[in-house]
């Protein structure tokens, strides 16, 4: 199935294994006629800067014109969606390689369900507590409490 994310008014797009996604953006160029290569991918943008998921990303190369002023151009970059995506939600990402002041991120447009609930969710909410249990008696060092004996009157 064909997806369409068009950065320009993104808006989130539910993918599995299999489908392919297209994202579209728009970019300013001036100076002389030649090929541009276009990067789209789907990972995470976080402290670190871009994360891609590989192999969920694309380029394709635009053909620009000369021109001494700025004209702006259509990239539509195709990502084939693998199967190592895990359920999450994702980043989408897109640039002139090698012009960082083109890129243009959208955060949490492309989501890939997960298997519903279930028992792994359950248990991913009590193993923290059962971290607790095991802890606190290491941090309080294992020994109760003496309790004091009141003075007697």
């Amino acid at each position: 199935m064909l997806h369409v994310i068009s950065l320009a008014d993104p808006a989130p797009v539910q993918v599995t294994s299999g489908d392919t996604l297209r994202v579209d953006m728009s970019f300013d160029y001036r100076g002389k006629a030649q090929s541009v290569p276009v990067y789209a991918g789907i990972g995470h943008y976080g402290l670190f800067g871009w994360n891609p998921v590989e192999p969920n990303e694309g380029t394709v190369e635009v053909e620009v014109d000369a021109s001494e002023g700025f004209m702006t151009y259509e990239a539509s970059v195709l990502i084939s969606i693998s199967s190592n995506l895990a359920a999450d939600t994702y980043d989408v990402m897109a640039e002139v390689v090698g012009h960082s002041e083109t890129r243009v991120t959208a955060g949490g447009m492309v989501v890939v369900p997960g298997a519903a609930g279930g028992m792994t969710d359950m248990l991913m909410m009590i193993f923290p507590l059962m971290m607790m249990g095991m802890v606190m008696p290491m941090v309080t060092g294992g020994m109760e409490e003496e309790e004091a004996e009141a003075p007697a009157v």
